[in-house]
């Protein structure tokens, strides 16, 4: 999955939320008399997103909604778009109906039961999103979710008081019971102040530059220089190429106070080998140089592609209270968290056309059957390797597909479970083969192990750790969540 770039443009003068809208609306209709592309489209819509003036709440909004837009336009046929723009700007934003959208007025009013956003919604629901093509080829991304802040007024004095007295009207309006399926996700407010003297260091294990471009939008915003709890990114070099250590170089000269890149390629180190010192393995000595006491390290995947606000911090704050060893994030696309979600019913039955399936490389949307998955195709055991999530792209998909739906319709807070303990939940019984790549080694285990794609920790939790069974990927894991947390006595996973 990957997000669109979102380029500078002036703003039209004004100053409510609505205004912002309506100038969005008139770039999409302007576009559209220029018989432009789909690409020029989004890049033009995009570039107004992208604007400094722009009050946040209507940036948030329109910036979630936006992939929306683009599977109408990269649908076979768009059916009045700009009426579908016209009711996101008065359904999302809470804009008067019926106001002038400059030129963008629809040829007939959209239903009173249906409006066209809504109609859009669920007729583009399964097309396709960018970057769906990684998991087919087996690459593997995950999304870590957590609550999000809550939206504030932050325009002018009328706004302010136009958008709660239409929160104050709505507030009389009877409510639907409900649904434990759909719940509505509120999204809270957090200053932070809490973390306001605690140390905190991302790790992030580097290489696949375009996977890391996405990643960098969350990280940049989670700075403590930008308002957030995040004091200093080590880039820990993994596996580069040129193309890779060029960005990252760029990344790291961009921000100096903020950025540190350190080498643990293969190229400086040398490969893994059995009975080799721990002294000269690079993944041991990555783990052994985060040594600074009472900071709070969170090592991040550079495959992580979509970190919720205050996701971080939460993190932080759950390995502060002392109750587990280490505290991993709630991730979407997760060995043992997809379990989890399935058991929620956070997965809907999205499922993929039959000649899809007889060739993946047609790359076709999948369609929305119905709310739940409960076909038999994508069942999700709860068991560390499961089939499902490690060698299958199709399940990977059927979960990137619900967790994008479930964010487009406000449902998405289905996925978090708040805190579980997997050490109690008919994990540790389970006995797999551990294949380390590193060593081309294997031997049975068996224990809740855990994917560490986003996990918090302090530089006393790795205290006795045994570093000779950790050669190199997968092995880190492997040790951490199983024999050493049984060795410490200590959970190993909030």
């Amino acid at each position: 999955m990957r997000y669109f770039g979102l380029l500078l443009l002036p703003l039209a003068a004004g100053g409510s939320v609505c205004e912002s809208c309506r100038f969005c609306a008139s770039l999409v209709h302007t576009q559209l008399d220029r018989a432009g592309t789909a690409q020029e489209l989004i890049t033009a819509v995009s570039q107004s997103l992208a604007e400094d003036e722009h009050h946040q709440r209507c940036r948030r909004y329109l910036t979630s909604d936006r992939h929306i837009l683009q599977r109408l336009l990269t649908a076979s046929s768009t059916p009045n778009l700009p009426a579908v723009w016209e009711a996101l700007c008065v359904e999302r934003l809470r804009c008067p109906a019926g106001g002038d959208l400059g030129k963008l007025s629809p040829s007939s009013p959209p239903s009173e039961e249906r409006t066209s956003y809504q109609d859009g919604q669920a007729t583009y629901g399964a097309e396709t999103w960018p970057g769906k093509e990684d998991a087919k080829s087996g690459a593997k991304h995950t999304i870590v979710l957590s609550d999000a802040d809550a939206e504030s007024c932050d325009g002018d004095a009328e706004s302010c008081e136009k958008e709660s007295g239409i929160l104050e009207a709505e507030s009389d309006t009877p409510t639907k019971p409900p649904d434990p399926l759909n719940p509505h996700c509120a999204v809270p407010k957090d200053t932070y102040r809490d973390l306001l003297s605690t140390r905190v260091v991302l790790v992030v294990f580097s290489g696949r530059w375009d996977r890391l471009r996405i990643l960098m939008r969350y990280l940049r915003r989670d700075l403590r220089s930008a308002g957030g709890v995040v004091d200093k990114i080590i880039f820990a070099l993994w596996q580069v190429t040129a193309k890779d250590l060029t960005y990252l170089r760029e990344l790291a000269d961009s921000a100096v106070e903020d950025f540190e890149l350190v080498d643990f390629s293969e190229q400086r180190w040398g490969p893994a080998r059995l009975g080799a010192d721990p002294a000269t393995n690079r993944m041991v000595q990555l783990y052994q140089s985060l040594n600074e006491s009472g900071t709070v390290y969170v090592k991040v995947d550079d495959d992580v592609v979509y970190v919720a606000e205050h996701a971080i911090a939460n993190l932080v704050r759950e390995r502060l209270r002392q109750r587990c060893l280490f505290v991993s994030a709630n991730v979407v696309n997760h060995a043992i968290m997809s379990a989890v979600h399935q058991d929620r019913g956070a997965h809907r039955a999205f499922f993929p056309p039959a000649r899809q399936r007889k060739n993946p490389s047609l790359r076709l949307p999948w369609k929305k059957l119905g709310e739940i998955n409960m076909s038999p195709d994508f069942t999700i055991e709860r068991f560390p390797a499961s089939r499902c999530v490690v060698e299958r792209w199709d399940c990977a998909a059927l979960v990137h597909e619900s967790f994008l739906d479930r964010a487009a319709d406000g449902t998405w807070c289905i996925f978090d479970f708040g805190w579980l303990d997997f050490n109690r939940a008919g994990y540790r019984e389970h006995k797999y083969i551990h294949r380390s790549p590193s060593v081309n080694k294997d031997y049975w285990t068996q224990g809740a192990r855990w994917s560490t794609n986003f996990f918090a920790f302090m530089a006393e939790d790795l205290e006795g750790v045994n570093w000779n069974n950790v050669y190199g990927k997968g092995d880190d894991e492997e040790e951490f969540t199983g024999p050493h947390a049984e060795r410490r006595d200590a959970r190993p996973w909030g």
